[in-house]
C-alpha cells in the first residue's frame, strides 16, 4: 500500500499521458500486467501491494491503477486503521513515479504479464478509467475484504467479457497464520496483532478469501484463465529488492522486554520498600486495564470482525484501571484483597490459554501463569502494607 497526500495529481497525470475518459481506446500494441510489491520494513506496507499496469506505445501512455493510495499522514493511518474509519483511493500514477517509492524502500516489485484479448483489455480499462475518476475513486477500506488486492480480484474476474478464473490453491491456514509469515522479521508488530486479533482469526479461511494478502493473489494470477487457456505469462522482476530489515536485538525482542519488567515487578516484593512495591503492582494492574480497555473498544465500538470475541480480556480486564488507582492512592483493604483472586484467576486463564481456541502469543501463556502465582503467592504481604 502507498500513501499519497495530493489526490489532485490524478488530474495532472491523466493529462499528462494524454488519458481522457473511458471512452479512450487501447490500441493493439497495449499491455495489461499485474504488479505485486514485496513486503516493506513499515507497519503499513508489511503485507505488500497489488496493483495494475497498462502500456500502450502508440498512445504513448505507461500507467499504473493503484487502489493504494490514502489521503492522510502515516500516524492518522493508524489511528483510523484502528477504528475502521479509513478511506482508500484509486489513483493513476506513471509507472516511473509509481516505482520511485518502492526504490527509496527497497521494496521488489515484480509484474505478470495478463494474455487477454483485445476486447478484455478495453473493458477492464473501461472500468478503471471510470472508477478512478473524483467522484467514484473513494472505497471504504477493509483490510480482510476491501483492499488493493481484493478490488484487483474482484475486477479481473467480473468485467472482462471472456471471465478470468483464478486458481485458487487449496489452504488450510486460519488469517492469524497467514500474517505471521509476513510478520517475522517485525516481532513487535506480530506480538500487537497477537493481542488485538480475537477468536475469529483462527478460523481456517478459503483459499479466495487468503487473496486479501497480495502474494496470495499473486500465486492465484500466475495459474489464471479464461477458461481454455492459461493467460498469466512468466513473473519477471521489475526492481530487485533491498534487504529492508534491521535485525532487532535481542534485547529489544517482546520476551526479553516483557520478561525483563515483569522481574523487576517480582523483585520489589523483596525489597523493603512499601510505596515501591504497591507502585509496581498498581502500573502492572493499569498497563493490563488499559489493554482491556482497547480490545473492548475494537470490539464493540468498531466494525473490525477480527477483533471480536477476544479472549485475551480473560486477563487484561478492562476495570483494572479503576483498580490500580484505588491501589495506589487508598489501599482499600478490598482492593488489596483483588489482587489476591486477581492472582489465582490468571492461574487458571493461564493453564486455560494452553488449550484455547484461540492461539495466545507464546510467551503471553508464561507471562500470564507466572504473574497470577506471583500476585497470589505475594497477596498476604500486599494486604500487611495496610
Amino acid at each position: 500500500m502507498k500513501s499519497t497526500t495530493i489526490l489532485l495529481l490524478v488530474c495532472f497525470l491523466l493529462l499528462s499521458c494524454n488519458l481522457c475518459k473511458a471512452e479512450w481506446l487501447l490500441s493493439n500494441s497495449a499491455k495489461v500486467s499485474f504488479i505485486n510489491c514485496k513486503s516493506g520494513s513499515k507497519p503499513y506496507s508489511a503485507f505488500g501491494h497489488s496493483a495494475l499496469r497498462f502500456t500502450d506505445s502508440i498512445n504513448k501512455f505507461d500507467v499504473v491503477f493503484n487502489y493504494g493510495a490514502f489521503n492522510s499522514s502515516v500516524q492518522e493511518f493508524y489511528v483510523n486503521f484502528l477504528s475502521n474509519n479509513l478511506n482508500f483511493y484509486l489513483v493513476i500514477e506513471r509507472m516511473q513515479d509509481f516505482v520511485t517509492g518502492y526504490i527509496e524502500e527497497g521494496r521488489e516489485v515484480t509484474e505478470i504479464p495478463l494474455l487477454l484479448s483485445q476486447n478484455d483489455k478495453q473493458q477492464i480499462f473501461n472500468f478503471l478509467m471510470w472508477n478512478a475518476e473524483s467522484e467514484n475513486a473513494a472505497y471504504s477500506y477493509n483490510f480482510l475484504n476491501n483492499n488493493c488486492a481484493t478490488r484487483l480480484r474482484d475486477v479481473l474476474e467480473t468485467k472482462p467479457v471472456n471471465k478470468i478464473q483464478l486458481d485458487y490453491c487449496n489452504s488450510q491456514k486460519t488469517i492469524r497464520q497467514l500474517l505471521n509469515e509476513h510478520l517475522n522479521e517485525m516481532p513487535w508488530m506480530k506480538f500487537t496483532f497477537y493481542l488485538l486479533l480475537g477468536l475469529k482469526s483462527d478460523m481456517p479461511v478459503s483459499a479466495k478469501q487468503a487473496t486479501f494478502l497480495p502474494e496470495y493473489l499473486k500465486k492465484a494470477m500466475l495459474a489464471s484463465n479464461d477458461g481454455s487457456k492459461i493467460i498469466a505469462g512468466s513473473e519477471r522482476v521489475i526492481l530487485k529488492g533491498a534487504a529492508t530489515y534491521i535485525k532487532s536485538s535481542v534485547l529489544t525482542q517482546p520476551v526479553f522486554v516483557i520478561s525483563a519488567a515483569l522481574l523487576l515487578v517480582f523483585c520489589t516484593c523483596f525489597l523493603d520498600k512499601k510505596k515501591l512495591y504497591v507502585l509496581s503492582i498498581g502500573v502492572m494492574l493499569m498497563l493490563t486495564g488499559i489493554i482491556g480497555c482497547l480490545l473492548c473498544y475494537l470490539w464493540f465500538f468498531t466494525t473490525h470482525t477480527l477483533s471480536a470475541n477476544n479472549l485475551n480480556l480473560l486477563w487484561a480486564l478492562p476495570f483494572n484501571v479503576l483498580l490500580a488507582l484505588a491501589l495506589i492512592f487508598t489501599r482499600n483493604r478490598l482492593v488489596l484483597r483483588y489482587t489476591k483472586y486477581y492472582g489465582a484467576w490468571l492461574i487458571l486463564v493461564g493453564l486455560f490459554t494452553f488449550f484455547s481456541p484461540q492461539e495466545f502469543y507464546p510467551a503471553l501463556k508464561f507471562w500470564i501463569f507466572a504473574t497470577g502465582c506471583f500476585l497470589f503467592w505475594s497477596s498476604k504481604k500486599l494486604i500487611s502494607l495496610k
